[in-house]
């Protein structure tokens, strides 16, 4: 029987703070994410002590992946020529393996803990929220910048990381939703506003994706509730969201332009024309898989995998609208765009397959109504657009979160 120690337990919940702290500050303050995870380590290896240094994980398959794909980068750095690139590569992505290895055995935290954390990172959340738009406001009346308060001029804290910040912010949004529909904050109408200025905030923060994902998996949400519950109350939340998005959405250029190109890249993607478009996914995708499809089995090694595609936008001159001229997109040192396309790239069959099963297996796990199938689902389709863990704080948030939804979601109380 695992014994959890109450002293432990308050350390632990001050190193999760700390990490939460730590995301929204990884560009700035570097030696913040170092502690937290040392801070982890250290309580793991007193709990081990003090448990006769036997651990049980929930989910033991997730552990052995994890160190498959570490294995894997060892292995596939050791023919590389970069050293120096390789180690750092590594070093980024190491809270992927150390955070889950540190958190998700059993007793890591109880229900009332767990409890404190969330709503400890949902404040942060809230702080960061209110920090940008002030922050965009001030910028707008001292230099009259319409734009201030979309896309990448909205962030303040994580500078030019709208899409990561869209990320934490949906993640938010059905955590503060979930607790308000089972009345966990039915007292408490603040609550209310903080969900509204959430729900603002990724719409202001232009990450289509994440859009996309908030308004398909809501609707779909509150027509569940509807069908189940026979109640107009789903029914009427759901018109005035949908009411409220669609005014954010089209009633501004910038907003417009950003789902306007959303088209064009479609198109670019599929029948792989060189239309006017300010965004180089689709040429990337294209590249990339072509680059795949040459080293299926063995990957190209991190170090190669950003040069050889860089050479390949290079020597088909590909390029994009940077707003006023189309510019040669390999000098922006663009990555893949898709960590699933990245990981396969880097590590070949078998690392995009680690990171598939990471991603994949828990869904089978959990209900489709638990935080920890909508956080996984969340991650995937992000995972589809962006190459996430090539930035420090991708792979610190996305290490936390899994580990935390999906080691306890049962103990994640939501009522």
């Amino acid at each position: 029987m695992i014994r959890v120690s109450a002293n432990l337990d308050h350390h632990r919940i001050t190193a999760l703070i700390l990490a939460f702290v730590s995301i929204f500050i990884s560009d700035t303050i570097k030696g913040l994410t170092f502690t937290s995870i040392l801070y982890l380590g250290s309580i793991f290896i007193i709990h081990l002590y003090q448990n006769g240094f036997k651990i049980k994980y929930n989910y033991l398959s997730i552990i052995v992946v994890l160190n498959l794909f570490f294995l894997t980068l060892v292995i596939r750095g050791a023919c590389s020529l970069n050293y120096k690139f390789v180690l750092k590569d590594f070093i980024l992505k190491l809270p992927l393996l150390l955070i889950p290895i540190f958190t998700m055995y059993k007793g890591f935290l109880s229900k009332e803990k767990l409890n404190y954390v969330i709503n400890f990172f949902l404040i942060i959340v809230l702080i960061s929220a209110t920090i940008d738009l002030l922050g965009s406001l001030i910028d707008n009346i001292l230099f009259n910048h319409a734009g201030s308060f979309f896309y990448k001029d909205l962030t303040h804290l994580m500078t030019n990381q709208a899409f990561y910040k869209s990320w934490i912010y949906l993640t938010s949004f059905f955590l503060i939703e979930r607790k308000i529909y089972n009345n966990s904050y039915k007292k408490n109408k603040a609550w209310y506003f903080y969900l509204t200025l959430i729900i603002l905030s990724i719409l202001l923060l232009l990450s289509r994706i994440f859009i996309i994902i908030m308004i398909v998996t809501y609707t779909i949400i509150l027509i569940n509730r509807f069908l189940e519950n026979q109640r107009i109350r789903p029914l009427a939340t759901f018109f005035s969201f949908t009411l409220f998005s669609l005014l954010i959405i089209f009633s501004n250029k910038y907003s417009k332009n950003r789902f306007k190109d959303l088209a064009v890249e479609a198109k670019s993607f599929l029948i792989q024309k060189n239309q006017r478009s300010t965004n180089p996914r689709a040429y990337i995708w294209n590249i990339g898989a072509s680059i795949i499809k040459s080293n299926f089995i063995l990957g190209l090694g991190v170090d190669m995998a950003d040069n050889v595609l860089k050479s390949r936008l290079k020597s088909n001159q590909v390029k994009l609208w940077n707003g006023s001229e189309m510019e040669l997109i390999y000098k922006r040192n663009f990555n893949y765009h898709n960590q699933f396309m990245q990981s396969f790239a880097e590590l070949g069959f078998i690392g995009f397959s680690l990171i598939l099963y990471l991603v994949i297996y828990p869904l089978f796990k959990v209900q489709p109504n638990d935080i920890a199938f909508i956080f996984l689902s969340i991650s995937f389709f992000g995972f589809l657009t962006e190459s996430v863990f090539e930035r420090q704080v991708g792979v610190l948030y996305f290490s936390i979160m899994y580990s935390i939804f999906i080691n306890l979601q049962k103990e994640i109380n939501l009522q």
